[in-house]
């Protein structure tokens, strides 16, 4: 159902659909989340009575600094590209560097998508082992221990696995050798990279640097 309601949103042009789906699901938590970061930092020291109440605000002030700070340096990042200048053979030829155009490659190449799968990945385990606590609790516990966010294992192996479809995903979504072609086929080059295999290890050196 999912699945259908994006690509319904896609087609109708408002937008990339699994990602609006997403934010609204980030977007219905953020109340909830924000009145349990109050709570939490209400339940650290700090002054009594009404001074207690004015730190208390004064310390969620500074939560949502940082909260607003952080998504602010994410969107800065996700609309960040790196610029690999392309030159043109023949009577194209540009000799003024200025005036050259670029191939843009984002500093976020595949996006949400890695932590997604990774997400799902990690989900998948802790959903089992909650089905069958009754049957197995070693196995459950086992899960609890080593698999699950609440664990520093888990949280290695989310990572790890962030970082492994970042990589898969990249390969899935660049197809380096269509670009090579497309760079032929225009009489197109990287300046200081020969055209064909050369260029090929260039761009997937650039897209790895990037990941």
């Amino acid at each position: 159902i999912a699945l259908f309601l994006s690509d319904l949103i896609s087609k109708k042009g408002l937008g990339n659909g699994i990602s609006l789906l997403i934010v609204s699901g980030i977007i219905s938590s953020i109340p909830e989340n924000f009145y349990a970061s109050y709570n939490y930092l209400a339940t650290l020291e700090g002054g009594a009575g009404s001074v207690k109440s004015l730190v208390n605000v004064f310390k969620f002030i500074i939560y949502l600094f940082f909260y607003v700070m952080v998504i602010a340096l994410m969107v800065f990042i996700n609309g960040s590209t790196r610029k690999l200048p392309i030159q043109q053979t023949g009577a194209g030829l540009i000799l003024d560097k200025r005036k050259l155009g670029y191939l843009p490659i984002k500093i976020m190449p595949v996006g949400i998508m890695p932590v997604v799968f990774a997400g799902s990945m990690m989900i998948f385990p802790v959903g089992i082992a909650e089905l069958t606590k009754s049957a197995s609790p070693g196995f459950n516990a086992f899960i609890q221990d080593y698999i699950s966010f609440s664990s520093p294992t888990g949280l290695m192996i989310y990572f790890g696995l962030i970082v492994l479809f970042s990589f898969l995903y990249c390969q899935v979504q660049f197809n380096t050798d269509e670009m090579c072609r497309s760079f032929q086929k225009s009489s197109q080059f990287i300046p200081g990279v020969m055209i064909g295999q050369e260029t090929h290890n260039y761009l997937r050196m650039v897209l790895n640097k990037i990941n």
